[in-house]
């Protein structure tokens, strides 16, 4: 995923991990990347005409929802199935933070 406050792009690696990003506008970019089975990598990148990048995952395994790592969701229940979605903050009645505005970092 690569993701300035205007445009994102998307792409998938292939077997050896290489990826491109075809037509992206100069300027300034956070990229991410992750894989199943690694912990994702996230890095600021200023992109323009000549620009490469090679990041590198560590083994592991983390998914913070920003890359899709391939979930599936299975069931036939109507309401109260898993879904990807930015959060909604909730704050309790003294003002407090019950549910965060943000993700994990």
């Amino acid at each position: 995923l690569l993701e300035s406050e205007q445009i994102s792009y998307t792409a998938v690696a292939d077997e050896q991990g290489r990826f491109s990003f075809p037509a992206v506008y100069e300027g300034d970019y956070r990229v991410y990347a992750g894989s199943w089975g690694y912990r994702y990598k996230q890095d600021e990148v200023i992109v323009s005409a000549e620009t490469q990048l090679e990041l590198s995952l560590a083994p592991g395994y983390e998914d913070l929802f920003n890359l899709d790592l391939g979930w599936t969701v299975e069931g036939d229940a109507e309401t109260g199935i898993w879904e990807r979605g930015r959060p909604n903050g909730t704050y309790t009645g003294a003002g407090r933070i019950s549910n965060p505005l943000t993700d994990s970092p």
